[in-house]
């Protein structure tokens, strides 16, 4: 592949697509990937940004990262290869755009990047030109780019943009109760809701220019672009008390794919983001050690079926939690 490319988006789980008016919600990402394969049943393997980055980035899960600690951060161990590592060791130009507070540069993230762009809350159309501004640069490379989208995570990224602000409720434009109890116990608030419902919305009608960029500049033989997310919220499901800290809204979020060969349409297979690493690496026929990482091909892929799937919590003074969902 010539092009490979990870959208990651923060807080961007599977009860999106539940909506009936998904199409009109997020129509240039369903256009784009609707040419390639959508996985119904992917789950993280943490509750929250920063094990469930980690996991993807490295294929293995939480208790193997070792990274969970929201207050003491550590960096990946040696024997933790990161996606990254993988495709410079096979001569590809590596970057990584991120306005994502937990994918810190002291964590290790920048590491076998050829070149990192790093800010606090970077906005989308600031990746997005970064991403094209690179190309320009080094369009003769076979490129890795890592994309982090914070943008859609509400309410930690500050006030609304300004045209999501013109759909919303002017009376309910505040930050409410729900919003101020922090972390997995946040409940539905239909204002909170209905902000990031525009936030998504404003994301995808910039994220077009990405997309026809792609689809202007690379064949699907020599493209391969995965969308993924970390978590879930419990902003949709309108629960009426604090919810179970692995419950499906939480853990269930979408893996997108083009690019990989022929496949095309929805799947149902149960997969996990640990699986992200693996079918990245095959489908850019780079070699991986299957018995070092957690990760598994899927069976839609040329891989196996799961059984189950699996996700836990690691919190400082918190019991230990895992779930087996079939």
């Amino acid at each position: 592949k010539k092009f490979v490319l990870v959208i990651f988006i923060d807080s961007f789980g599977s009860s999106w697509f539940e909506m009936s008016n998904i199409k009109n919600l997020i129509p240039n990402t369903l256009k784009f990937f609707g040419k390639g394969l959508i996985f119904k049943n992917c789950y993280s393997n943490a509750e929250w940004t920063l094990p469930s980055l980690a996991s993807m980035f490295t294929g293995k899960y939480v208790h193997n990262t070792n990274i969970f600690h929201p207050r003491s951060m550590k960096t990946f161990d040696e024997d933790s290869k990161m996606i990254s590592q993988y495709f410079k060791e096979s001569g590809y130009f590596t970057q990584l755009i991120s306005g994502n507070r937990k994918q810190h540069l002291s964590a290790g993230y920048c590491k076998n990047f050829d070149r990192t762009i790093y800010k606090h809350l970077l906005k989308h159309h600031e990746i997005i030109y970064e991403l094209i501004e690179s190309h320009r640069v080094f369009k003769q490379r076979d490129m890795f780019n890592w994309l982090s989208f914070f943008d859609t995570h509400h309410p930690i990224n500050g006030s609304p943009s300004f045209s999501a602000k013109t759909k919303l409720n002017f009376k309910n434009y505040k930050i409410s109760k729900h919003e101020k109890i922090k972390g997995m116990q946040n409940q539905y608030c239909e204002f909170a809701f209905e902000r990031q419902k525009e936030e998504l919305r404003q994301w995808d009608y910039h994220m077009k220019q990405l997309y026809n960029f792609i689809e202007e500049n690379y064949t699907d033989s020599e493209m391969l672009v995965a969308l993924v997310s970390d978590h879930g919220d419990n902003l949709y499901e309108n629960q009426k008390k604090p919810p179970e800290v692995l419950n499906i809204g939480r853990t269930r979020v979408p893996l997108m794919l083009r690019g990989v060969n022929d496949r095309k349409g929805y799947s149902d297979e149960l997969i996990e983001n640990v699986d992200l690493l693996p079918s990245i690496l095959k489908h850019s026929n780079i070699p991986y050690r299957k018995e070092t990482i957690d990760g598994n091909l899927p069976f839609t892929l040329g891989g196996e079926k799961r059984k189950f799937i699996f996700s836990e919590s690691i919190y400082p003074n918190q019991t230990y939690k895992a779930t087996l969902k079939d």
